[in-house]
């Protein structure tokens, strides 16, 4: 470990950090919440007030030895960020003991990406040995120092556990709910964008997203495309080459987007593949537009890595049958 301060080596450390912030492409809000964190639980680091207060909180000694900057801040402040993030559930603590290598660590995991998040990976000189680690639960006593240093920072970290606790609960036709609210306000977004256009279209895309969301969650409609009936948590799985197409078709074609996929192979997640996804790109915010995909949660769609899409490639044989109900659900819902 590091026994002295290098303000130098720890800005830059700071540095990477934030950049692998940047490497997770969360939604903006998440990312916002993100950075905030890393930039809050990086500066405490260097606050001796909080140093003494965290690591004496459970202990006799009146002498603290300050050391590096974020040395012994590993499993407090991993803890903390979890917990503070907007979704708890997209991180993994992990942790090696020192039977697993010379020192007791502690760091998360990014579930959506895979990737490691380490908020105070400098304050070893050696690498640290990530493949060694494994899952653990972060179970607090009242006592526990995490709660110590959260207070200091200005959390209350029971508080925001029940409230983590109570999102977990939330039932997958909620979750799918507010994925359509979601999804409604970016397409919103990009009809905003694109009513200056002529566009040949009898309706909006929120009108169209709305609608098509309504017949994803319908298990005649999902055994009758999809060719199987319809699992929990998997509504509207099998739907986003036919749906995207028709959005395609019937909102301004190619005046308005790219036909976009991500292929299968491309798409792994601790080396295992997902899944193949096809999307829109709406070309003149470049924003990325899907409507199924909350049946991936936790994971989260990269669409970033989406390649573009020949749209004489798609076999989608169902497609004008599945037109029919959407212009005959579109029209209901005009009533």
């Amino acid at each position: 470990m590091r026994l002295k301060n290098d303000p130098v080596l720890y800005k830059e450390a700071t540095k990477k950090i934030l950049a692998q912030i940047d490497a997770l492409h969360l939604t903006p809000e998440k990312h916002e919440c993100a950075i905030r964190l890393v930039q809050l639980l990086r500066k405490s680091f260097t606050n001796t007030e909080i140093k003494k207060a965290t690591f004496l909180a459970n202990s006799t000694d009146n002498v603290w030895n300050l050391g590096y900057e974020s040395g012994g801040f590993c499993r407090v402040a991993s803890i903390l960020f979890m917990y503070a993030m907007p979704d708890s559930e997209d991180w993994q603590l992990m942790a090696l003991d020192n039977g697993a290598w010379e020192y007791e660590h502690h760091w998360l995991v990014h579930k959506p990406s895979g990737k490691i998040l380490d908020l105070t990976y400098d304050q070893f000189i050696s690498p640290v040995p990530y493949e060694l680690g494994k899952p653990v639960a972060p179970e607090l006593s009242l006592q526990d120092e995490a709660h110590v240093f959260a207070k200091k920072l200005g959390f209350n970290l029971m508080k925001l556990i029940g409230n983590k606790r109570q999102q977990s609960k939330k039932s997958y036709a909620q979750r799918y709910e507010d994925f359509t609210k979601a999804t409604v306000k970016l397409a919103e977004k990009i009809h905003a964008a694109n009513y200056s256009k002529t566009i040949n279209a009898k309706y909006t895309l929120p009108e169209i997203t709305v609608a098509l969301r309504n017949i994803y969650k319908n298990p005649v409609y999902h055994t009758r495309f999809v060719g199987s009936k319809m699992e929990d948590n998997k509504w509207s799985s099998g739907f986003c080459a036919m749906a995207s197409l028709l959005i395609y078709e019937m909102y301004g074609g190619a005046d308005v987007w790219n036909l976009m996929a991500i292929r299968y192979n491309d798409w792994v997640v601790n080396g295992n593949p997902v899944s193949s996804v096809v999307f829109l790109q709406d070309k003149t915010t470049g924003i990325n537009f899907g409507t199924t995909g909350e049946h991936f949660y936790p994971l989260i769609v990269p669409y970033n890595i989406g390649v573009p899409l020949d749209a004489g490639k798609l076999r989608t044989p169902n497609k004008e049958e599945l037109r029919d109900i959407l212009i005959k659900e579109l029209e209901q819902n005009r009533k």
